[in-house]
This record gives structure tokens, C-alpha cells and sequence, in this order.
């Protein structure tokens, strides 16, 4: 989860180890610190890093299928938290659908 300063607010160890990011990293709770390293996963991370952007402006939900420079594919979804009428943050959520595209990781 983000809030809407850009400050990572939570996260499970499903994703430390999906993205292999260090614990300290998203425990310094800034959203960016984590998108550079997760960043790092791809050809080409400008790409990642605008679509990111992109999603952050619609104020919608979004999904996305990544496919990682490694061979691995995941889903992306994110869904915008309101409370009382207002934005809160995002709530973002990964699954590895590798096996299901038939990709393999290298």
C-alpha cells in the first residue's frame, strides 16, 4: 500500500520476495527508493516508471501484466483507497502468472 504522499504504508514478504527488494528499503517507506529497485526487473524502466506515473494520475483502478527481463510475468492491479469521500492512497497487489503464460524464468 501507498498513501497519497508516496510513502509505502504496508507490505507482505510475498513481495520482498517476488521483487527481491531488501526489507530495510520498503521499511524506509519511500515509494520511489522501491520502484527504483524494483525498476532494475525490467529492459526498460522508463517504461515501468510511466506507467506508473500513468496510473497515479487516472485516480482508477489499473491492470498490467509485466514481464520481467528475467523470464518471470506478473499481474499488477491497483485499486485507489477512499475514506470519508477522500483519497487515501493505493492498494497494489502482485501475482506470478509465469507458469501460466508457459514463460520460464532464466
Amino acid at each position: 500500500m501507498t498513501d497519497e504522499e508516496g510513502k509505502v504504508t504496508d507490505f507482505n514478504d510475498k513481495y520482498l520476495d517476488m521483487w527481491k527488494i531488501p526489507r530495510e528499503v520498503l521499511e524506509g517507506g519511500m515509494a520511489g527508493d522501491v520502484r527504483e529497485l524494483a525498476s532494475r526487473n525490467f529492459a526498460d524502466p522508463q517504461r515501468f516508471f510511466a506507467r506508473i506515473a500513468e496510473i497515479a494520475a487516472t485516480g482508477q483502478e489499473s491492470f498490467d501484466l509485466l514481464e520481467l527481463k528475467d523470464g518471470r510475468i506478473f499481474e499488477r492491479y491497483s485499486k485507489v483507497l477512499f475514506v470519508d469521500g477522500r483519497r487515501i492512497g493505493r492498494v497494489w497487489s502482485f501475482r506470478d502468472v509465469t507458469q501460466r503464460y508457459g514463460a520460464r524464468p532464466s
